[in-house]
C-alpha cells in the first residue's frame, strides 16, 4: 500500500459513492418498499468490474490487479459505487418486516445476476480487446 494508492482509492471511492447516492435517489420513487436502486447499482457495478477486468486482462484474486488504474476504478470508484453493506442491511430489514419472499428474491437476484453480469462482461470484453 502506497500513499499514491491510498489517494487513488479515496478519490475514486468518493466519486463512486456520490454516483451511487444520485442513482439510488433517482430510482427510489419508482419502487417504494423495495431496494431497486441498490439492486441496480450492484448489478451495474458487477458488469462494470467485469468489463474492467476483461479489458485489463487481470484477475483480482491473482494479485495481478494492483496497478493505479485498477486501484482508482475497481477498488475506488466501483468499490464506492457498489453497496454490499446496504444490500446486507436492506435484506435484513425486509426479513424483519416479515417480507421473506422479497428478501429472498433480492438476495437471489443480486447474487445470481451480479455474478452472471461480471462473468459475461469479462468474457465479452476479453474477446473484444484481444
Amino acid at each position: 500500500m502506497t500513499p499514491m494508492g491510498m489517494v487513488l482509492v479515496m478519490t475514486g471511492g468518493a466519486l463512486g459513492a456520490a454516483a451511487r447516492y444520485a442513482m439510488v435517489d433517482l430510482i427510489k420513487p419508482s419502487a417504494p418498499g423495495f431496494p431497486l436502486g441498490t439492486l441496480l447499482v450492484n448489478l451495474l457495478g458487477c458488469a462494470l468490474v467485469g468489463v474492467l477486468a476483461g479489458a485489463m486482462g487481470v484477475s483480482p484474486l491473482s494479485g495481478k490487479a494492483s496497478g493505479n488504474v485498477w486501484l482508482f476504478l475497481a477498488t475506488g470508484v466501483l468499490g464506492g459505487f457498489t453497496t454490499f453493506s446496504a444490500f446486507a442491511i436492506e435484506s435484513t430489514q425486509l426479513l424483519k418486516d416479515g417480507r421473506a419472499w422479497a428478501a429472498l428474491s433480492y438476495v437471489l437476484l443480486s447474487t445470481a445476476l451480479g455474478v452472471t453480469l461480471a462473468m459475461g462482461a469479462m468474457v465479452v470484453t476479453e474477446k473484444v480487446v484481444r
